[in-house]
């Protein structure tokens, strides 16, 4: 028999060598979400890349939504929708009101941009400017090429062009600029006076240390001292509100001592300020990701890929360190840590709605104690916003491959069948030692298939490859958190009819390999090196459901990284998704999904048949929702679902099919009714194994 040394890698087992087979076919109607961060464009809503130049200007180079758009290009993709994530709006607190406890109002921006708050202005009049009759006072908004975009006007007709959102009862509040007067508006930073330059010079006193009493109490982070033109370290002084205790050299009794800062002019009303949000950490990226699938939850793309997300990015869970910004102009309580740090990892996560809008907790050293927190409500350390205290178990460990497949499965039990490519971190270097490493080697298992030594690497990853004490997988469960060791030890795995767990690993593909690619975010000529996911995504979307990329030739792809068979192999065998070299060209080595071995819906193609089957029952049983759940109907949809099906029969999307419509009478009363399908896919080809003979004549 032939001799197949590598297993799980799809192959022709022969001496002789397969030429030049390729199979071009073309998909007519996939579309590929990016989702990523850019300097400028419209926030939070996918837009159609209709022409690569259209995009770029309108987005920018920065950030990776740009690069995601040309990276899936490259790959074959020609229906690419890009979604700005990461950005955030600005909004002002405190207008119109004197507490901000029990008559919260707010300002807020559309535009997410860091700019935001310079580019919108306010003018407010209180009730009691306003006249004895008035009960509210007008809030107006105008934007920077002078147009009124709000007004709330009491008693005429108010103005709401979409561009802010305003809230809150504005009853009370100084007033801000003056009625009838068009040039006093404010602008929304300069309403806030949260940044108010300051500076108080004092003759220096001895012996140190010296006490001073500034004018202000300075913002935390911003105080610089002098004495005589030079400025000091930042430990030789303490602050303690408006007073600060520096430590003055021994003459310093002529020398002149300046303090500059900056200070809240007005504690009472306070600005969040916009961002690009072209940089993320990745907990900041991890909020950016979860708020952009709820905004897409209801819209219909084949394949979405989240930028800069990476199976194996660092995590507190696994032992990694989080090392929070040391900025200190940034309120304690929101300082994420230095996107691309060494200490840029993934806490674990407590996630709370308030008024409408999902806030995010961060515990980063598993003491049950949030280290990041939102600004508002009784939101701290140890309280929610609604003040309760939190709980042992609140704080769930997350993942960025788990969030992409839990997104899928959600979208594909509700409203549209989608699935996902996501990345793995890259090596050290392209150097053959790193890139070993990187890979890594397979754990030791026991005789019931457990871990009983650790692998590393990517063959070490707990998700892919399991470790001592963890099972691998990705599998729904009723919390939406994932299941294991200190994820979610209350939400049960979900199963399906047949009473097995619901693998949602089926939903996505890990793509490993790093790519090198020439496009315009590339400034210096020679390319950059990228993890190729969005390439993968982009060649999925370029090919019939039927035909797997499998062994299929990446088209213009190149790559520094060229792995021995054995690494091939042992990454195929944990489902991993990357290219092999064959004469000189780069090929797909394997397509299968994240599902786990057993599954029915390993393979890829497996998957994208069932999708296309569930779209075609959806697209004609749309029309039944909202009539008679009767006999007549119910005949009328089998038949007209046996009847598309019977097409797709002889267009080979499908082998064999069988379909029933029933509803029992309690369906009936309910309006329900069961589509039962058995589809039988045209399984893909992964090797062909040739025997060959010698005969004497």
């Amino acid at each position: 028999m032939a001799i197949d040394r590598y297993e799980n890698l799809p192959a022709i087992i022969s001496e002789i060598q397969d030429g030049a087979f390729k199979i071009v076919v073309t998909n007519t109607d996939p579309s590929i979400l990016i989702l990523g961060t850019a300097a400028k464009g419209i926030s939070g809503k996918p837009v159609q890349a209709l022409k690569a130049q259209e995009a770029e200007a309108r987005f920018g180079l920065e950030g990776t939504l740009t690069r995601g758009m040309y990276e899936a290009g490259a790959g074959g993709a020609t229906n690419i929708y890009q979604m700005r994530i990461g950005a955030k709006s600005a909004i002002l607190y405190g207008v119109g009101t004197d507490d901000m406890v029990a008559n919260p109002t707010s300002i807020e921006t559309l535009l997410k941009d860091k700019d935001a708050s310079s580019v919108y202005f306010v003018r407010y009049t209180n009730p009691t400017t306003l006249g004895p009759n008035a009960l509210v006072g007008r809030v107006q908004v105008k934007n920077a090429v002078g147009q009124i975009v709000f007004d709330n006007n009491p008693g005429g007709q108010p103005i709401d062009l979409g561009e802010v959102m305003v809230s809150g009862n504005f009853t009370e509040g100084a007033n801000i600029g003056a009625l009838g007067d068009p040039t006093s508006f404010v602008a929304l930073n300069a309403i806030a006076q949260d940044k108010l330059s300051a500076t108080d010079t004092f003759a220096a006193v001895s012996p140190a240390p010296a006490s001073f009493t500034l004018s202000h109490a300075p913002n935390a982070g911003s105080v610089k001292v002098f004495i005589d033109g030079a400025e000091q370290a930042n430990d030789s002084f303490l602050l303690s509100n408006d007073i600060l205790i520096l430590d003055t050299p021994a003459d310093a009794d002529n020398l002149e001592v300046e303090v500059t800062y900056e200070f809240d002019g007005d504690s009472s009303i306070n600005l969040r300020d916009g961002s690009d949000g072209v940089s993320l950490s990745n907990m900041e990226l991890f909020e950016a990701l979860d708020n952009a699938f709820s905004e897409i939850e209801t819209q219909e793309f084949k394949q979405i890929v989240p930028m800069g997300a990476l199976l194996d990015a660092k995590n507190t869970v696994d032992g990694d360190i989080v090392v929070l910004s040391s900025d200190l102009t940034i309120p304690a309580g929101q300082r994420y840590p230095v996107p691309g740090s060494a200490g840029d990892a993934l806490g674990k996560l407590f996630k709370e709605e308030f008024e409408g809008e999902t806030f995010y907790f961060w515990d980063i050293d598993n003491d049950g104690e949030a280290e990041i927190f939102p600004s508002i409500g009784e939101a701290s350390a140890t309280k929610k916003i609604s003040g309760e205290d939190f709980v042992a178990g609140d704080f769930k460990e997350v993942n960025f491959a788990y969030q992409l497949a839990n997104a899928c499965f959600v979208s594909a039990s509700n409203e549209y069948n989608v699935t996902g490519v996501i990345g793995t971190s890259l090596p050290a270097s392209m150097a053959t030692k790193d890139v070993s490493n990187w890979v890594g080697k397979e754990p030791i298992v026991d005789t019931d298939g457990a871990v009983a030594a650790n692998g590393s690497g990517l063959l070490g990853n707990k998700h892919m490859v399991g470790k001592i004490g963890y099972k691998p997988g990705f599998f729904a469960t009723d919390s939406g958190n994932l299941p294991g060791p200190g994820a979610d030890s209350t939400g049960g795995i979900l199963k399906d009819r047949g009473g097995k767990p619901i693998d949602i690993g089926r939903f996505i593909s890990v793509y490993y390999h790093p790519q090198i690619f020439l496009n315009p975010v590339d400034a210096t000529g020679f390319g950059y090196i990228s993890n190729g996911a969005a390439y993968y995504a982009g060649m999925i979307a370029s090919l019939i459901p039927q035909s797997a990329p499998t062994n299929k030739v990446a088209q213009g792809a190149d790559s520094l990284v060229k792995l021995a068979k054995v690494k091939l192999d042992s990454l195929a065998k944990y489902h991993y998704v990357g290219l092999k070299q064959k004469n000189r060209v780069f090929r797909i080595s394997d397509a299968p999904t994240a599902a786990r071995p057993g599954s029915d819906f390993v393979r890829l193609s497996t998957v994208r048949v069932i999708d296309r089957v569930i779209d075609i029952v959806r697209e004609i049983g749309e029309p039944y929702i909202g009539e008679p759940n009767n006999a007549q109907a119910r005949l009328s949809l089998e038949t007209n679902i046996r009847t598309r099906l019977g097409l797709e029969l002889k267009n080979n999307l499908i082998s064999r099919f069988e379909v029933k419509v029933s509803a029992t009478p309690t369906q009936r009363i309910q309006g329900d009714c069961d589509v039962e399908l058995v589809i039988v896919p045209p399984f893909e080809m992964k090797k062909i194994r040739v025997f060959t003979s010698l005969a004497r004549e």
